[in-house]
């Protein structure tokens, strides 16, 4: 195997406060200008309206005080933010979608109040939503979002029975149809600009797999090993892949790899060509461009315990130039 080039990471964060948790699920919108991160744990959404100055950053909170209505949910388990799709609007960001506890909800920026509007049990399937959370997704090339759900913080990742599953919602018709379902944890889609393909990320068969996107859907029954990131990452007991994004300027998978310090650049067949490490900490979960830039999120060491959050873990980071691509590193969803 080649020895693969690698830059590692020796400049300050980018972003960094004592309570963070999971950071995850940065997003970058053009018209606005604006950067979004979340934290998965605390059920966050960060956003910072100058990528350029740090002083414009704002965090806002899911919770229960700020629900719009009744909650409709069991509320003795705290709310997640898995994912974000804003709305993107050259006169900023008004409304944000994301992934919450029990489905995808919608925020308003004016109000500060935020609601369900498809909860993942409008699919129809009989799944024990209390020990489930959104992760990571994406916006299809036809403006729908798939989204992952997996095991929550409380519960344990179920090796025999998979909990997991791949939903894709239609915002305008409310409805959950069920993609993949058995998975552990499902994470990253994204489509190659052609829309021809989708790459989806199993992370604990540590594998990224292409599917054919036909008529709005995967051809799931023509699925191939893409990117087998085990293979490449052989020293690591546990190499998940993670948040990733494809660069339009190369069409190479770029992913963060969970447990191995670092965001890893696959070519267009699925070989290993470059690393950008971070030694400060092993939990490097998603990355994405703005401006050109690569912006990633980590983890702490200290997720889910009644423990005071440890190190640099969970830091923003940036590098820079990393792409000559300077649009949005998500669609924005169709919502009417």
């Amino acid at each position: 195997m080649k020895t693969v080039e690698k830059y590692v990471h020796q400049e300050a964060p980018y972003y960094f406060d004592n309570g963070i948790r999971l950071s995850e699920g940065v997003t970058y919108v053009s018209k606005a200008k604006t950067l979004f991160w979340i934290d998965i744990y605390n059920a966050l959404i960060h956003k910072v309206t100058d990528i350029n100055d740090i002083s414009t950053h704002s965090v806002w909170n899911a919770t229960l005080e700020n629900y719009e209505g009744s909650y409709p949910f069991d509320s003795s388990y705290p709310e997640r933010i898995g994912v974000v799709f804003p709305i993107d609007n050259s006169r900023g960001v008004e409304d944000v979608y994301f992934g919450a506890k029990y489905g995808i909800a919608k925020m308003s920026y004016s109000t500060g109040k935020w609601e369900y509007v498809v909860p993942y049990a409008n699919s129809g399937l009989q799944k024990d939503w209390k020990n489930l959370r959104s992760n990571d997704g994406n916006v299809s090339p036809d403006g729908e979002i798939f989204i992952g759900i997996m095991h929550d913080f409380h519960s344990d990742v179920d090796f025999k029975d998979p909990k997991g599953a791949l939903f894709k919602i239609n915002l305008p018709r409310r409805t959950c149809t069920l993609v993949l379902d058995k998975i552990m944890i499902p994470n990253a889609i994204n489509w190659d600009k052609d829309a021809k393909y989708a790459y989806f990320t199993d992370s604990l068969n540590y594998s990224i797999f292409k599917f054919p996107y036909k008529g709005s859907n995967l051809v799931v029954e023509d699925k191939s090993l893409f990117v087998d990131v085990k293979k490449y990452n052989a020293q690591y007991e546990s190499p998940e892949p993670d948040g990733s994004f494809i660069d339009p300027a190369t069409d190479n998978i770029i992913t963060a790899v969970w447990s191995t310090n670092s965001v890893q650049r696959y070519n267009t067949k699925g070989e290993l060509v470059f690393k950008w490490v971070f030694p400060e900490t092993s939990r490097v979960s998603c990355c994405a461009l703005a401006e050109g830039h690569m912006f990633v999120t980590t983890a702490n060491d200290v997720i889910d315990k009644d423990e005071n959050p440890q190190g640099l873990g969970g830091s923003i980071y940036k590098i820079p130039n990393v792409s000559s691509y300077t649009g949005s590193s998500k669609n924005t969803p169709i919502t009417s």
